[in-house]
């Protein structure tokens, strides 16, 4: 497959990856390629790896075995604050006070991310979103929070890709 001329490579690579927990092995040779906007969910059992394969691709754990790729990038080696990547943990931890629009920006403004570019990501996902939801007034409803925790699970140069994948998924 190709993008605009030049062949298209995964965003997130996992190759053979493995982890052992001394003589437990936690995640047995997985390989695994997510596209740039695709839409990817690990399902499985509790104690299958998912958690562990998803702390592997943040940094807080390293493969025993195998490698990881984000952007062609191998990232052995690279903490989780240097990595294109962000944790949301189950516990979703909405502000329940603040609107969409203020979630959203928590986490951008937690990263020092420059005021102007928070406001003009803001501005395009209300231009965007604008018809779905009240982006500064309305406060969470289950399907805001869905919103607001995926924007808030992706990198700033990310968001556009997770935008559009979103819009998708809500005009159906």
């Amino acid at each position: 497959m190709s993008v605009e001329g030049r062949e298209a490579r995964p965003s997130v690579e996992l190759e053979h990856v493995t982890k052992r927990f001394g003589d437990f092995e936690a995640v047995r040779r997985l390989s695994v390629e997510v596209q740039a906007g695709e839409f990817f969910t690990l399902l499985g059992p509790s104690g299958c790896g998912k958690t562990t394969t998803l702390r592997m691709v943040a940094g807080f754990e390293e493969p025993s075995e195998g490698r990881i790729r984000i952007d062609g990038t191998d990232v052995e080696g690279i903490p989780p604050f240097k990595r294109p990547t962000n944790t949301v943990f189950q516990s979703y931890a909405l502000f329940p006070h603040l609107s969409v629009e203020e979630n959203v920006a928590f986490g951008l403004r937690r990263k020092h991310v420059d005021k102007q570019e928070v406001r003009n990501a803001l501005d395009q996902t209300e231009r965007e979103l604008s018809t779905r939801f009240d982006f500064k007034n309305t406060h969470s409803s289950v399907e805001q929070n869905d919103l607001v925790i995926t924007m808030r699970s992706v990198s700033e140069d990310r968001l556009k890709a997770v935008r559009q994948v979103l819009e998708e998924r809500l005009v159906k």
